[in-house]
Order: C-alpha cells, then structure tokens, then sequence
C-alpha cells in the first residue's frame, strides 16, 4: 500500500510539473523534498522502528542478523 501511495505522489508531481524531488513518509504524511536537500545525507531509521519490525517478520533482512 505505501509503494501505491508513494506511485501516486511521484504522478501527481509528474502532472504538476515538479522535477528535482524525491517522494518521501514523513510521520504518516506522503510528501516529497528536493533532491538538492537531501543529497548525499544519510538518514538512520531505528532498528526498533515499526516498519523494520514488520520487515523482519515478513522474513526481509537487513544484514545485520
């Protein structure tokens, strides 16, 4: 459901005519930021964060196991 979210955020931008942005989940929000802004800086999820939790259970792995 997030990838559908993020598909149609990164469509509507398409439509809007707004080049240069990354689409992005702030707190539950879908939104987007300039690639200038965050280029090249490195964001750390928590190894506790609800999403890696779910991931593990789905059997994804992040190397560290």
């Amino acid at each position: 459901m997030l990838s559908t979210q993020f598909g149609v955020h990164a469509a509507e931008l398409i439509r809007d005519e707004k080049y240069g942005v990354s689409v992005a989940l702030k707190g539950n929000q879908i939104t987007h930021n300039a690639l200038k802004d965050i280029a090249g800086v490195p964001k750390l999820v928590p190894t506790d964060h609800q999403m890696i939790e779910i991931a593990r259970t789905m059997g994804i792995s992040f190397g560290n196991e």
